[in-house]
């Protein structure tokens, strides 16, 4: 008799640990599906099974490493199980594991999904999840009634609520992605459910499955799972109409005020992106519905201004261009002239440079915002949209212009009379001079405006769209190669690369990339040089920065010509890039181009196109005060003399204004490059 009660207790201690779960095997292991239920006894062990891993950057994964992910394994078990013919190559794989990501590594709906593909194909089943599951597909037709749909089995586990845990399920439907208890209490809280309801609620979502706790998080966050959210959401709809709108308003005051707040936070929390990036649902959700047809377009404005530092911060300049956009059109006559205005202004302003090339638009949002700016006395906002501006005009060519803007820019920062002010406004001025061909003055400046900032922080790339301190260093890195210090100009290029990369701003990135590509070329490291082509291209093509996409392809083609390897497709490429630069006035990189394209065309004998192309490019730089090539183009023409037209008196002349523009420039770089022509010249004669 004891020994028979020894034995029954130790049935219910280990009874106490079993889940009412949806089971299946795989892999010799059992895995649940939607729901348990603990039974909260003494003795009880739970134990959480996370979902199946899959992949967040499956595009960037090959075939083996794709699938080692159980997720995948599993749907490719499944899909081979229903169709025998079914194989996986890389895109396939790839394919998958998205699908995986939007199933939440759950795997009865990967199940679902994977025996479709027997009926539909890979492609279709992808293509037929749309916007949310299918909740009728349908499953193995031995298997209980509550598992062979996601409807049945959420029909199942819906049943099991209270009708308070179920309107709790219902509003917290609201939410895409992850969501703190604030805003569960913000959003499920009425007169009907207080929140000590909706805790308790919450408590046994949690404990049935149907909300999932992120457990890593300091302030913990929950989440609905894609499937369960899209059950949720039709039983909420299917309450009415104002029911649903009801929620979405207060969601969107929600995050307005979250956004709102974000402004004041530390660099701590700003500098962690992954609570910014699991916001991006909510956020778009919210945007969405305030300039929906039942939305609230005052809010969406208020939106719109709040979210564009999280898009720029980001990189989704895209998103950041659309919404401000969208947002200007709608703004009410009194927020004219005002600081909401001024934030969407200046905002569309950077977005639609880096998005749609340096269009007028982009100008005239950046001006617009300067305006405002002046007009309120800000000189903190003042100084951010000089800044904007100055790398505007930069970058449609207008190197005078730009200057102007440095130069006012510092009479702000010293208006201000704070050093990161300084850091940002030397950083401006010395860039220009850097461009003008002054590199003595370039260097004090840039040296200045390093020591002036503060450390690369986030809240100071949300502010300005792109790190001035990081772009002070690469441009040093261009003054040291230019005045002579060719180890200097590598390693400082390669510290901030290394920095603006640890900042994990792709716009910050790219700029720095960019310049750096002109150090290691001009030293000839080709090897450093394939390698920040390959993450400049790689960054340009990700976040769809069309300028820079262009500029890509003149690189790859500049790199052969420069490694001696001018073939036709590498002139080519240069060539187009041109034309494509031209085409989104983004003349920063063209006369650095130009140059590599005259140096090509001479060593394939094209000397007639290489003339008019480097007299082209002299004329242009005269006219915009972009100088600091000359005395490089210079001898390239007097090279062109020499060579092709036999002009050796010409071709002396030209060299000696040449060496006198580079000593005066501080240019020791190209001093020495003249210096050499010369001297072959000498002994030709």
């Amino acid at each position: 008799m004891a020994n028979h009660n020894r034995q029954r207790s130790k049935f219910f201690k280990y009874r106490s640990r079993f889940y009412i779960r949806n089971r299946f095997t795989y892999s010799g292991l059992w895995f649940g599906g939607i729901i348990w239920i603990g039974q909260r006894v003494r003795g009880e062990n739970v134990h959480r099974l996370n979902a199946l891993a899959y992949p967040d950057n499956a595009a960037e994964l090959g075939l083996s490493e794709l699938l080692a992910y159980p997720a995948i394994e599993l749907f490719c078990d499944r899909a081979t199980a229903a169709d025998s013919s079914f194989i996986v190559d890389e895109d396939a794989a790839r394919l998958i594991g998205g699908m995986c990501h939007r199933l939440d590594g759950m795997a009865l709906p990967i199940e679902l999904t994977a025996v479709r593909v027997a009926t539909h194909g890979l492609s279709a089943t992808a293509a037929q999840m749309g916007e949310r599951f299918n909740l009728g597909w349908a499953g193995r037709r031995t298997a209980q009634p509550r598992q062979q749909t996601l409807q049945a089995t959420l029909d199942w586990s819906y049943g099991l609520l209270t009708p308070s845990e179920q309107s709790v399920l219902e509003r917290l439907s609201i939410f895409v992605g992850p969501f703190s208890l604030d805003a569960a209490l913000d959003i499920a809280v009425d007169d009907a459910i207080g929140s000590n309801d909706v805790v308790k609620a919450l408590d046994e979502l949690i404990s049935k499955s149907l909300i999932s706790p992120n457990r890593s998080a300091q302030q913990g966050t929950y989440r609905l799972l894609e499937m369960t959210r899209a059950y949720a959401r039709q039983k909420l709809s299917s309450r009415g109409v104002s029911c649903p709108s009801a929620l979405a308003r207060r969601h969107a005051s929600f995050f307005l005020s979250e956004l709102e707040a974000t402004a004041g936070r530390g660099e701590a929390e700003l500098q962690d992106l992954s609570s910014l990036r699991q916001q991006l649902g909510n956020i778009r959700s919210a945007l969405d519905w305030s300039f929906g047809p039942n939305g609230d377009l005052r809010l969406g404005v208020r939106l719109a201004a709040a979210s564009a530092p999280v898009f720029q911060n980001l990189s989704h300049l895209l998103e950041c261009r659309i919404w401000c956009s969208q947002a200007l059109e709608k703004i009410e006559d009194r927020d004219r002239g005002a600081i909401l205005e001024m934030e969407l202004q200046g905002a569309l302003g950077i977005s639609l440079m880096f998005t749609r090339g340096n269009s007028p638009a982009a100008g005239s949002a950046l001006s617009r915002a300067l305006d405002i700016a002046l007009s309120l006395s800000d000189h903190w906002n003042q100084l951010r949209i000089l800044g904007g501006l100055h790398i505007f005009h930069e970058r449609i060519g207008e190197y005078e212009t730009a200057a102007t803007y440095a130069e006012r820019a510092v009479e702000v920062a010293e208006t201000i009379g704070e050093d990161e002010a300084r850091g940002v406004a030397y950083s401006l001025l010395g860039i220009s001079q850097h461009l003008a061909g002054d590199q003595q003055r370039a260097r004090k400046a840039l040296e200045l405006s390093l020591a002036k900032s503060l450390a690369s922080h986030r809240s100071r790339t949300i502010r300005y769209g792109f790190d001035h301190k990081n772009r002070s260093g690469i441009a040093l890195a261009r003054t040291l190669w230019l005045s002579g210090d060719t180890e200097g100009a590598k390693a400082v290029a390669q510290q901030s690369v290394r920095e603006a990369s640890q900042l994990d701003h792709p716009v910050t990135r790219c700029i720095a990339l960019i310049w750096a590509l002109d150090v290691y070329l001009w030293a000839g490291e080709f090897a450093a040089a394939e390698e920040a082509l390959a993450a400049f291209a790689e960054c340009a093509e990700a976040n769809a920065f069309s300028p820079y996409i262009a500029a890509a392809d003149g690189y790859r083609g500049a790199i052969a010509i420069e490694h001696d390897r001018p073939t036709d497709a590498a002139l080519d490429l240069v060539s187009q890039s041109l034309t494509r630069l031209h085409a989104t006035r983004y003349e920063l990189l063209t006369t650095l181009f130009s140059i590599m394209l005259v140096r090509g065309l001479i060593l394939r004998d094209r000397f007639v196109e290489a003339r008019t192309l480097v007299e082209a490019t002299i004329a242009r730089g005269e006219a915009n005060g972009e100088a600091f090539a000359f005395p490089e183009l210079l001898r390239l023409k007097a090279k062109l003399l020499h060579d092709a037209e036999g002009d050796a008196p010409g071709s002396v002349q030209v060299l000696e204004k040449a060496a006198w523009l580079a000593k005066t420039q501080g240019a020791l770089a190209w001093l020495s490059l003249v210096e050499a022509d010369r001297a072959a010249v000498a002994v030709s004669a």
